[in-house]
């Protein structure tokens, strides 16, 4: 029974993140540092790909 009530509140837990994470992801501000955060890192792992070869 207690692993049911603390199973159960771990999932609650996470599906409220995962929908206020989701919120924040559709900002357009938020998803502009997204879309800057991954293409430096596509730059920076094609450099480090480029410099090994």
């Amino acid at each position: 029974m207690v692993v049911s009530g603390v199973l159960g509140a771990t999932l609650l837990t996470y599906g409220y993140a995962a929908s206020k994470t989701s919120d924040l992801f559709k900002a357009p501000k938020h998803q502009k540092r997204i879309n800057r955060a991954a293409g430096t890192t596509m730059i920076v792992t094609g450099a480090v790909l480029a410099a090994k070869t």
